[in-house]
């Protein structure tokens, strides 16, 4: 509340522009420089005590015109810039980590350089050694190490609400198309990711053949049914007009897709010659291969933003290409590659189409890209509208009925409020204060009023001209308090409706996020200095350092492995690489053969454990299979005719709702809110004794699969262990130093692969919790939503004279039909053995390929490199490990600052 104290309190410094005809509001027109009246620092989070928001009394004018001239240090603030704003308060963000990750590249780099032989060249001869190139190369990829991305946030919403205007917030740049003519800007997936270059990348991932016919289908069959069924006057009383109407839109929809795709080759004729919509069908798929977007190169580089945005635009709107039609209508998705702060943690921020589009690919790819993809989801809203906003209201649908998503909601334009507005809408402590603001600015105006009218007649009295220029300036900052405290008073309103509205839908261990974010102030103000109190009134600040800490976790985890293990692992490698001729060429006979006999039963050990860990997998795979079928997969055929009863009832009652109701849900796919009720979910409903049995059976199987993982991650760490103490108990009789490489090679070897085990356990279960919505879920693409969809069609195609009866007919015969249950439990159980296949392949694979690299370093120090080593090859080994000691010293300082700061 600091910030709002100040802000309401604090004396002007100096005078405000007048503001243009046409927006009297000072909130978007700041001075020209920098000012203590609008230095605040951040606004907090309570309106009280009621000291904090109390207006200053009235100033009384300065017989001065330069009593508010900037001082010298004011005028050299610095303007706001992304980069200095605040860190989230995570440890990947602490400086010193940083400098940490920061070192142990600069290690890797040195390590490189050493290995290309720059410092000696009369040494280069040894760089094109197979031995040498391959650690070289090593070191030069660790040296360019980036944190990949960990997270995604999918920002979703209708159209009109400033989805893209927020991106373009967010990126710090504008790339977002923010104007299209009242129609969605968002018509493909486009994905924001991070690049360490001043230049952009955008690449395009097309439809597939099979992708794009199952599109044009859905129009066609819109466009005829139309056309050929949906004649109001001969459809008599039995048809529900908005049944029409839903119809009406899917044509033109399609005939607005046909033309843009297609242009002047597209005309009505083709429906009205009567042929079928499958010749009709197979001439447009000709049309598009003949006039599809041959021309759109799947990478493309641009370096000035406008260039960008321009490509953006083309490859997304209705512009045509080179053959006439539109792009977008083919591009399933777009990756957009640039530097902005918001990405450069590993967040990937994705523009996504709404879940309301009446086409049905277009939405599903929504749909399945929220499921499968998103880490957290923006449902963006327009503040005036948020506790109302439907669209709002199917994200957290799909949010329940998915049992997977975590989702945040961001309010924009939230400086859109009227004052006098908001002191009749709010009734608290707030509003009496921020009408006594209201009230001193009138109170000043008048004033200035009086001023101005005498004026007239002294023009050239100096004092009264500063006394003119006070009172305009003091009404100016009352009348901006009085829309910042609106602003502020509206947001708190705004946040605890939606926390009420939405509290239940959202997971105990979550908090529900609210943001209202205003995307004019922000760019009205982010040219000012960065302890601008409107700046942060904006909360695009508050936003984006919130997104930075949602990756943040990922980020560190990866880090970390790179400090601790990656970079140790490589130059252990190269020390005992560098050690290992010396070794056996030059110390006594029985030492080598000593240590040789031992490292033969440490790769003999590691080779059971590796044979053991393969046996372990398969035997996890069957584990997982085995359990699943007993208490999830198995179902008897008296459960499923359980199941399909049960829907049966809940049919019969759906029997009764009115006709214009019964059509809705139809044509919704089974959910619908009206006034009466919520809301219909007719798929929950009917899946419910299904979901009822099927729960309890999952919460053991989790219980039984976090038991799995810990054994399967504790064997893996035991054999790495033993590995390690058994060299430990090598005789040093050639030197205490020389298996202390090796050791640290093991020890470098345990981290990363233990890590890399534990990363494929978490996909395995994020997998599964994917599986488990899809099995119990009842969206639209879950495996029941997409057995019953094509009963939803046919229902939603009747249409004329009886057609609500035969609606009912079609859903109802949907309903006793027990294969969908057993179909729904054939995907469950295909579900099932496929992600313990990928888990017993991947954890196989990680586990054979870091033994194979301790092997390769095992017979480094047994074999060396066959031959005896020339002086000059001794020679340069020597000066690689001269160096790698100084790498060393320097690894272990880092290693101890990063676990202190870890």
């Amino acid at each position: 509340m600091a910030g709002l104290r100040a802000a309401l309190s604090a004396p002007p410094c100096r005078a405000a522009p007048k503001t243009p005809p046409g927006n009297r509001s000072p909130l978007f027109h700041p001075p020209s420089g920098s000012s203590a009246r609008y230095s605040s620092g951040r606004e907090g989070k309570s309106l009280s005590p009621k000291s904090e928001l109390e207006p200053e009394p009235r100033l009384s004018p300065s017989p001065s015109p330069f009593q508010h001239r900037r001082s010298p240090s004011q005028a050299r603030q610095r303007p706001h810039q992304v980069s200095d704003e605040e860190s989230p308060e995570t440890r990947s963000y602490d400086t010193g980590f940083e400098r940490a990750v920061a070192a142990a590249k600069s290690v890797a780099e040195d390590l490189a350089r050493v290995l290309s032989h720059g410092d000696h060249p009369s040494l280069g001869v040894y760089q094109d050694w197979p031995k040498v190139r391959g650690y070289r190369d090593v070191a030069e990829k660790l040296a360019q190490f980036r944190c990949s991305p960990t997270l995604t946030v999918g920002l979703v919403g209708d159209s009109g609400v400033g989805k893209s205007s927020l991106l373009n917030s967010l990126l710090g740049v504008k790339l977002a198309w923010t104007n299209n003519g009242g129609e969605a800007c968002t018509c493909v997936v486009t994905e924001y990711l991070y690049h360490d270059r001043d230049d952009y990348i955008v690449e395009v991932v097309p439809f597939s053949q099979d992708e794009l016919r199952k599109q044009l289908a859905e129009m066609v069959h819109g466009y005829c049914h139309y056309h050929r069924h949906c004649d109001s006057a001969a459809l008599g009383s039995d048809s529900d007009s908005d049944d029409i109407k839903y119809w009406e839109e899917k044509a033109a929809q399609a005939r607005d897709s046909f033309q843009a795709m297609f242009q002047n080759r597209f005309s009505p004729d083709l429906i009205q010659s009567g042929r079928s919509e499958e010749d009709i069908l197979e001439t447009l798929i000709s049309w598009s291969q003949e006039m599809g977007p041959t021309d759109i190169q799947s990478r493309q580089e641009k370096r000035e933003t406008k260039e960008c945005s321009n490509l953006v635009k083309q490859l997304t709107s209705s512009a045509p290409n080179s053959r006439g039609a539109t792009n977008w209508r083919y591009i399933k998705k777009i990756r957009v590659f640039l530097r902005a702060s918001v990405l450069s943690r590993g967040l990937v921020l994705v523009d996504l189409p709404g879940l309301r589009d009446l086409n049905s690919a277009r939405r599903n790819v929504t749909e399945r890209y929220l499921i499968d993809k998103c880490d957290e989801i923006f449902a963006v809203c327009r503040i005036d509208r948020a506790a109302t906003d439907q669209g709002v209201a199917d994200v957290f649908k799909l949010s329940r009925q998915s049992r997977a998503l975590n989702v945040s909601i961001v309010c924009t334009r939230s400086e859109e409020i009227n004052p006098e507005e908001a002191v009749e809408g709010f009734f608290d402590e707030g509003a009496a204060i921020l009408q006594q603001h209201l009230d001193l600015a009138e109170d000043v105006k008048r004033q200035l009023a009086t001023i101005e009218g005498r004026q007239l007649d002294y023009l050239d009295e100096f004092q009264e001209y500063g006394r003119a220029q006070s009172e305009e300036e003091q009404a100016t900052q009352h009348q901006l308090r009085c829309e910042e405290l609106a602003i502020k008073l509206r947001k708190e309103d705004v946040k605890n409706r939606l926390n009420r509205k939405y509290a239940d839908q959202t997971p105990p261990e979550n908090d529900l996020r609210v943001f209202c974010v205003s995307n004019k102030l922000y760019r009205s103000w982010r040219g000012n200095p960065a302890d601008n109190a409107l700046l942060h009134h904006s909360d695009i600040p508050d936003l984006r350092r919130h997104c930075l800490g949602l990756a943040s976790e990922g980020r560190f985890r990866l880090a970390m492995r790179y400090v601790h293990g990656d970079v140790p692992k490589l130059v252990s490698e190269v020390e005992t690489w560098t050690m290992s001729s010396s070794f056996l060429y030059g110390g006594p006979a029985n030492t080598a053969r000593t240590v040789g006999r031992a490292l033969e039963e440490l790769e003999t050990r590691l080779r059971r454990a590796n044979v053991y860990q393969r046996t372990h997998a398969k035997q996890s795979s069957r584990c997982i299979s085995s359990s699943a079928v007993s208490d999830l997969l198995l179902c008897t055929g008296r459960q499923t005719r359980e199941w399909t009863e049960r829907a049966v009832r809940a049919g019969i009652v759906w029997n009764g709702v009115t006709t214009d109701t019964y059509a809705a849900c139809c044509r919704k796919y089974g959910t619908h809110t009206t006034n009466e009720r919520d809301h219909y979910d007719w798929n929950e409903e009917a899946m419910a004794a299904m979901s009822g049995a099927l729960s309890p059976s999952w919460r053991t199987f989790d219980n039984f699969m976090d038991d799995h993982i810990r054994k399967l991650l504790r064997t893996l760490r035991n054999s790495l262990d033993w590995a390690v103490s058994h060299l430990e108990t090598i005789p040093h009789g050639y030197g205490p130093d020389f298996l202390q490489p090796l050791l640290q090679t093991l020890k470098a070897h345990r981290r990363v692969l233990v890590d890399e085990v534990e990363i494929i356990c978490e996909n395995f279960r994020d997998k599964l919790r994917t599986l488990r919505a899809d099995a119990l879920g009842s969206h639209r693409t879950s495996f029941y939503g997409r057995g019953v969809e094509d009963a939803y069609n046919r229902a939603i195609s009747e249409c004329g004279k009886g057609s609500w009866a035969r609606k009912k007919s079609i859903i109802n015969a949907a309903l006793r039909n027990e294969q969908l249950f057993e179909a729904v439990m054939r995907k469950l159980k295909d579900g099932f053995e496929g992600l313990a296949a990928a888990l017993q392949a991947d954890v196989q694979a990680a586990v054979g390929s870091d033994l194979n690299s301790i092997r390769n370093t095992l017979d480094i120090v047994r074999n060396g490199d066959a031959a005896l080593p020339s002086e000059e090859e001794l020679a340069f080994r020597s000066r690689v490990a001269e160096e790698i000691r100084g790498l060393k010293q320097r690894l272990d300082l880092i290693k101890f600052f990063a676990v202190e700061r870890g």
